[in-house]
């Protein structure tokens, strides 16, 4: 007797589909639970199936899993970018403070995968791989997203060709890599998403004070070159 498919796909017959359902069925276990409490058991009961069904489509659980992690970071990588700001919109400040929060947001939301796979070195090893292959892109694709957005700020003249990108780009990554870590570990009735921006705001205005000063040295240096 076949396996009972997953009411969704009721007359479905293509097995592809069914995979691909008991995929985004554990992302989303993923995004609303963490890896911890993630059964086989769960995974089937939410996805409508029996329990066996999906070692018809996996090796096993963490090769489920895997996949899962993948789509979940393509899922978070995806968000980051589409909330990038645009140069030439709003100010400098107000731009970096939406890539600050966009990327406190994407690392407050892979943190808990990674403690997830703590202790489990083999899946937590492959999923790493994955994270930072091509289609992912890891931290370096975050980094690309700051230095884009100053380079186009450059090519517009609201920064200097001597503005430092990838160094704003690596504090920004560090210091919302830790906001991310201290908020995970702080207890519940404290943990606020908005005071964890409100955190970055004097380190972003830092940082766009920096840039700034670095507009005005370069259109000074420019009169002076002009004056000669």
């Amino acid at each position: 007797m076949s396996p009972r498919r997953a009411r969704i796909l009721a007359g479905q017959s293509d097995d592809l589909a069914l995979r691909d359902h008991l995929i985004l069925v554990t992302e989303r276990l993923l995004a609303e639970h963490g890896l911890e409490e993630l059964t086989t058991r769960r995974i089937a009961r939410e996805a409508g199936v029996a329990d066996g069904v999906l070692y018809n489509h996996f090796e096993n659980k963490d090769a489920l899993l895997l996949e899962a992690l993948v789509a979940r970071m393509s899922t978070l990588m995806r968000i980051f970018r589409d909330a990038c700001p645009r140069a030439g919109t709003a100010t400098v400040e107000a731009n970096l403070q939406r890539l600050a929060t966009a990327m406190l947001e994407l690392q407050r939301a892979v943190l808990p995968l990674l403690v997830g796979l703590v202790g489990r070195r083999p899946l937590l090893e492959r999923f790493l791989a994955a994270v930072h292959s091509a289609a992912i892109g890891g931290p370096d694709a975050v980094l690309h997203a700051v230095h884009d957005y100053l380079a186009a700020e450059q090519r517009l003249g609201r920064l200097s060709g001597e503005s430092e990108a990838h160094i704003v780009g690596v504090l920004l990554f560090a210091i919302t890599q830790l906001q991310a870590l201290v908020t995970h570990f702080r207890s519940t009735e404290n943990d606020s998403s908005d005071a964890a921006e409100e955190e970055l705001v004097p380190v972003v205005r830092f940082l766009a004070g920096a840039l700034e000063n670095a507009n005005a040295s370069g259109a000074t240096h420019d009169d002076e070159g002009a004056s000669v």
